[in-house]
């Protein structure tokens, strides 16, 4: 079944509203979505029906994309693959885990392919444990 633009929207606004008045409108202040244009618009419903609502985009969702962009710059680019090295062969290795291990503050991340946000993540937490 394909669904067209429009419907979704109505859809999600339905399914957003009957959560809100089951949680009961004075309860919600703030609606999350991502910020995919059907959202868009089904947040800015909620809030033409709901004036003390708020919606907002997902910061993930705003951020990510601009990290990805980020990411594919030269430099930035060679050092987040260096960070990825490093922690695989740190995670793939005994000694070198358990080294980590015994003196670790904090837990490395192997980045998603995905979120761009883990390999900047990754990358600052392999940079604190070489100024620590």
């Amino acid at each position: 079944m394909i669904v067209c633009k429009k419907e979704f929207v109505e859809y999600l606004f339905d399914i957003l509203r009957d959560a809100i008045l089951s949680i009961g409108e004075d309860n919600v202040v703030q609606v999350v979505t991502d910020n995919a244009s059907n959202c868009v618009l089904a947040g800015e419903l909620l809030m033409e029906n709901f004036p003390k609502l708020f919606w907002t985009p997902s910061v993930a969702h705003c951020i990510d994309p601009k990290l990805h962009d980020t990411g594919k710059i030269g430099w930035v680019q060679v050092n987040i693959s260096q960070a990825i090295q490093m922690v695989k062969l740190i995670l793939n290795h005994r000694l070198s885990l358990s080294i980590f291990i015994k003196y670790k503050t904090r837990n490395l991340l192997i980045p998603g392919d995905t979120r761009f946000s883990t390999h900047f993540i990754s990358l600052q937490r392999v940079v604190e444990k070489n100024t620590t």
